[in-house]
This record gives C-alpha cells, sequence and structure tokens, in this order.
C-alpha cells in the first residue's frame, strides 16, 4: 500500500530517514511490517535511504560515551532481531543476548549451536547469549 507514497516521493527526490531499520515485528501472533522494509522498498525504485539505529554504529558512537564509567564486558545489547539488534551489538563490540520469542521464535527450541549456525551463514555474526524470553 506505500508503493504509490513512494514513488510520488522518489518523483520529488526526496531523502528518506529510516530511524528504526526493524523489517517486522511481531503483535502478539501477528507479524507486521516496520520503517526498515518500508525503506528497502524506496531503495528498490531508486530512493535515497538514510538509515539510523541498530545495526548501524552512529547510534553507539552516540550513546556509548554516556557509559564510559562502564567496564564495555558489563554492557548487553538485547533484542530480538539477528539483522539489527545482535549485528549492531556485535559490531559495537559489546556482548549480546538473543530473545527468541520475537521473530526468531523459530528457533524457540533448538539447541545454542543450530541458532549460532544460522546467524554466522546469514548474517556473519552470534549472539554472547540466548534466551527463550524475558519476563520481569
Amino acid at each position: 500500500p506505500y508503493l504509490p507514497l513512494l514513488e510520488l516521493a522518489r518523483q520529488k527526490n526526496l531523502p528518506m530517514i529510516c530511524a528504526n531499520p526493524d523489517l517486522t515485528v511481531l503483535y502478539g501472533n501477528d507479524t507486521a511490517i516496520c520503517a526498515g522494509l518500508i525503506a528497502q522498498a524506496y531503495e528498490k525504485i531508486g530512493g535515497k535511504v538514510y538509515y539510523h539505529g541498530k545495526p548501524h554504529l552512529a547510534i553507539y558512537k552516540n550513546i556509548l560515551p554516556k557509559f564510559a564509567s562502564i567496564q564495555p564486558t558489563r554492557l548487553l545489547a538485547i533484542g530480538d532481531s539477528l539483522r539489527t539488534d545482535i549485528q549492531g551489538g556485535a559490531k559495537a563490540g559489546i556482548d549480546t543476548l538473543l530473545v527468541l520469542s520475537g521473530i526468531h521464535n523459530q528457533f524457540e527450541n533448538e539447541p545454542f549451536g543450530a541458532i549460532c549456525d544460522f546467524s554466522l551463514k546469514n548474517f556473519q555474526i552470534k549472539p554472547t547469549y540466548v534466551a527463550p524470553r524475558l519476563q520481569f
């Protein structure tokens, strides 16, 4: 449904700012598209996109100095996306925790090694830790 609007923006040579490069998100059992998927569609038709947010290092360069008094080994990037959350944390040099109750829930009952194999094959990174879900 976004393609006509994206085409109009491209015709006007308007840049897009994508502040959240996630492709999809889960709402209960339903998957919805996110800004990253729309940004990719805009690029495919020739539009210019400026990405901000995970996994791009600019967000980490902005936030990590605020935690300069904390040893980097005490920081943890937590998320459900290998492509954004885990890749971003790994690029920033901090440990990562992949939560399997989100978009990679197909691995909920898989051993750590299978998750790492998939992650290395598809994203060239692997999470430091894996948890089935976060509960408070």
